[in-house]
């Protein structure tokens, strides 16, 4: 069994897999908007598409509801990705209905691509989002699919689709004869 550490989410270590969309610390990174009522920060993320002209690939904004995993640890047995698509993730907090609960981490499972097309399984990484956080895959990156930590989450997601499911996206199980892996929450329960 081998277990991946968790590290917090921020632009810097998740850069080579895509962007985070956050609200800057910075306060020159935004603009006054709204007659004064509210602060603008653009150009986050570039959503994206390499579908070919005639393919008929549309934008989809769509809804994930994240029921959270109660495993632990976290068993990693899938990786997808979409080769022709960025993917955005934005958490739109609690599932219809609920009140707020508290605590609304999830986790982004991401891994690099070996020259032969496969994830780089030895090599996954694991970011803890916070509220606020957003997040949008390059294309072609390896993730898992979002893991909600601790309720029910809504996400609006942003991925362009062709309605060919090979080309949409394509999805990765680890060798059978090598070790299972598990996400490691030791530090942030």
């Amino acid at each position: 069994m081998l277990f991946i550490q968790t590290t917090p989410l921020t632009q810097e270590a998740f850069s080579r897999y895509g962007q985070v969309m956050q609200h800057p610390t910075k306060t020159q990174d935004t603009i006054m908007a709204n007659a004064g009522t509210a602060q603008r920060t653009n150009h986050l993320a570039e959503p994206r598409s390499a579908f070919p002209a005639g393919s008929g690939a549309k934008a989809n904004f769509c809804v994930f509801r994240c029921s959270p995993i109660q495993s632990r640890p976290i068993p990693i047995g899938m990786l997808e990705r979409h080769p022709y698509s960025t993917q955005a993730f934005i958490p739109m907090g609690p599932a219809n209905g609920m009140k707020d609960l508290g605590r609304a981490r999830y986790l982004v499972v991401v891994a690099s691509t070996l020259p032969d097309g496969t994830p780089d399984w030895p090599r996954l990484e694991a970011f803890l989002a916070l509220p606020g956080q957003a997040i949008q895959y390059t294309m072609g990156t390896w993730h898992h699919p979002m893991i909600s930590l601790d309720r029910t989450m809504d996400f609006t997601c942003l991925v362009w689709e062709s309605g060919v499911a090979e080309e949409n996206c394509q999805v990765a199980h680890p060798p059978s004869n090598g070790p299972s892996y598990h996400i490691d929450l030791g530090k942030i329960e």
